[in-house]
């Protein structure tokens, strides 16, 4: 794992065989890291940063299984495209960015996500979370919050399942079950399908992971190979 950030939180959800880089702070070379992207020149000026610092946090993140210099182009719903052999995700949030790879002879899949700590805006939160998610936040007593540890945990797993199903996913079309775990600051989860038409074995072998600071949530998900 590499960092330019105090902590790397991703080091703790995520697969021996992952290698990721976590980075506070955009490169100061940020312009000259985007000359191998022109579609950047249309995106807005905050979009350009956080764009430069996920391919950044991408290309340290190659560094380290030997793969050097490789541009990370983006496919038609804009996720990234990485080189042969290679699995990953990007995400960025607040100033901070991250990029998890591995070789595909060890994971089939992964998807990484980073998110503030604080709740779904009431206007959305039947939007994302389903009534079995939001039955279970009130049950158990979390926090308010929680709605966007479900947002994050399915994001995660819409990048890890993208590449290899090529299917949309509404929010709805999962259900998440959160295992909190009080003496750890480490926490799993599983999906399940509520859509007939995705395959519920291959969405159900998905793992996945989150934990929690004071500001942010990290969550993960893969699929081994």
């Amino acid at each position: 794992m590499s960092t330019d950030a105090p902590d790397n939180p991703f080091s703790n959800i995520l697969p021996d065989a992952v290698r990721c880089c976590y980075s506070q702070h955009p490169p100061e070379n940020a312009e000259l890291l985007l000359a191998p992207y022109p579609n950047s020149e249309t995106m807005s000026a905050t979009r350009r940063l956080e764009f430069a610092h996920g391919r950044y946090c991408a290309e340290l993140a190659l560094w380290q299984l030997g793969i050097k210099s490789t541009p990370i182009h983006s496919g038609e719903q804009r996720e990234p495209l990485w080189p042969e052999g290679i699995t990953g995700s990007i995400t960025h949030c607040g100033g901070y960015a991250a990029a998890a790879v591995a070789q595909t002879s060890n994971l089939a899949s992964i998807g990484i996500d980073l998110e503030t700590r604080e709740p779904l805006a009431d206007d959305i939160v039947s939007l994302i979370c389903t009534t079995e998610e939001l039955e279970w936040i009130k049950k158990t007593d979390q926090p308010d919050w929680m709605t966007k540890v479900i947002f994050s945990a399915k994001e995660s797993i819409y990048k890890a399942a993208w590449p290899l199903l090529f299917k949309f996913m509404d929010f709805h079309d999962l259900n998440i079950s959160l295992n909190i775990s009080p003496n750890n600051s480490r926490h799993t989860y599983k999906a399940c399908p509520t859509n007939s038409e995705l395959p519920k074995n291959f969405i159900e072998q998905i793992s996945g992971c989150y934990s929690t600071t004071d500001k942010y949530i990290h969550s993960a998900a893969w699929l081994l190979k």
